[in-house]
């Protein structure tokens, strides 16, 4: 598992690869699904206000480009989700 900033995390994997090392998997994981947020700050002059873009077009623009299961999980949680069980 990874965590902490990610362009630090981004830097390390890198020049860990650079000095020869590899990555890989013991089992692959597999993506489930997709969560979107229409939440965006927007910055204005020194500082962000709240805006959002269209919740649907963009929920149906990652579903059309994506074979996976897209949730808005703030306006519709799924009842059951699959990668959960």
């Amino acid at each position: 598992m990874l965590s902490g900033n990610p362009i630090q995390t981004a830097n390390k994997i890198k020049d860990f690869i650079k000095r020869g090392n590899s990555i890989s998997f013991f089992n692959k994981p597999i993506l489930q699904a997709v969560t979107v947020n229409p939440f965006y700050p927007k910055p204005i002059d020194h500082y962000f206000v709240t805006e959002y873009v269209d919740k649907n077009e963009l929920l149906n623009s990652v579903q059309n480009k994506l074979s996976l299961n897209v949730y808005n999980i703030k306006e519709n949680p799924p009842i059951d989700l699959p990668f959960l069980n």
